[in-house]
C-alpha cells in the first residue's frame, strides 16, 4: 500500500487493488510444514518415582492427574518404591478438539488414535503464528505458513485525509491536513483511513492508518 499511496489525491475516496506472490519458488519448502493426521498416544507410561517427580515438580500419588494432552488426560494408577503407572483414557464421547480440526480417537490394542478431520483452506494458529491448510491426504496434513492472503488479490477502499511534507516536517513540523488536490509524494507522512476486502467480498480489516510513505525504505524492508 506504500507504493500505491503514492501520486493519490488528498480527501477523495479511491479504490486500490494490492496483490503479490506467496514466495519465491525456491523458498516454498520454508514455509510449508508437514505433519501426521493420525496421531498416536499410549494407554499408559511408566515412570521411577524420581523421572516422575522430575517431570511434575511433586511426588506421585494414585489418582492424581497426569496431563500429557488435553484429549487423553491421564491418572496415576499405582505406585511403588520402583514404578509409577499413569493410565490415559479419552474424556466423554470420542470426538476432540486439536488446533488443526476434530479429531475422532479410536481404540488399538496397545494405543490409542486421534484422526484429525482438517480442512483444506481453513486457517490455523500456532502459538502466535497463522498459517493455511493447503493439503489433506490419508496420512499427513500441509500447512502454509507463509502469510495467508499472500497470492490473493486485496481491495483496498481508502480515503486520505491530511498529509505531511517531509520537507516541512524537518523545518516546522506542519501539517497540511486534507488540502484537497495535493497529491501524495514519496516520503510524505499520511494519515489513511481505510478497508481491505479479499476476492468475494470478505472484509478483513479496518482502521485508520498513520504511517511514513517512502518507497525507497519500503524497498530496503524487503
Amino acid at each position: 500500500m506504500s507504493v500505491a499511496l503514492v501520486g493519490r489525491e488528498v480527501g477523495k475516496k479511491q479504490e486500490v487493488e494490492i496483490s503479490a506472490k506467496r514466495y519465491p519458488e525456491e523458498q516454498k519448502d520454508e514455509w510449508l510444514l508437514k505433519m501426521s493426521r493420525v496421531r498416536q498416544r499410549d494407554k499408559e507410561l511408566r515412570f521411577t518415582p524420581e523421572e516422575y517427580q522430575a517431570k511434575t515438580g511433586r511426588a506421585a500419588e494414585v489418582g492424581r492427574t497426569f496431563l500429557l494432552d488435553p484429549s487423553l488426560p491421564g491418572k496415576v494408577e499405582s505406585v511403588s518404591e520402583k514404578e509409577v503407572v499413569v493410565r490415559f483414557s479419552p474424556g466423554p464421547g470420542n470426538e476432540v478438539t486439536t488446533p488443526f480440526g476434530k479429531g475422532i480417537i479410536r481404540e488399538r490394542p496397545e494405543r490409542y488414535e486421534i484422526v484429525i478431520n482438517a480442512i483444506p483452506g481453513r486457517l490455523v494458529r500456532t502459538g502466535a503464528i497463522v498459517g493455511r491448510i493447503v493439503n489433506v491426504d490419508d496420512l499427513e496434513i500441509t500447512v502454509d505458513y507463509g502469510h495467508p492472503f499472500g497470492g490473493e488479490v486485496l481491495r483496498c477502499e481508502l480515503m486520505i485525509e491530511s498529509v505531511k511534507s517531509s520537507n516541512q516536517e524537518k523545518k516546522a513540523g506542519s501539517v497540511l491536513g486534507g488540502v484537497e488536490g495535493k497529491r501524495v509524494e514519496e516520503s510524505d507522512l499520511v494519515t489513511v483511513n481505510h478497508s481491505a476486502t479479499l476476492d468475494g467480498d470478505r472484509r478483513i480489516h479496518s482502521d485508520r492508518l498513520n504511517s511514513a510513505r517512502d518507497r525507497a525504505r519500503d524497498m530496503r524492508a524487503r
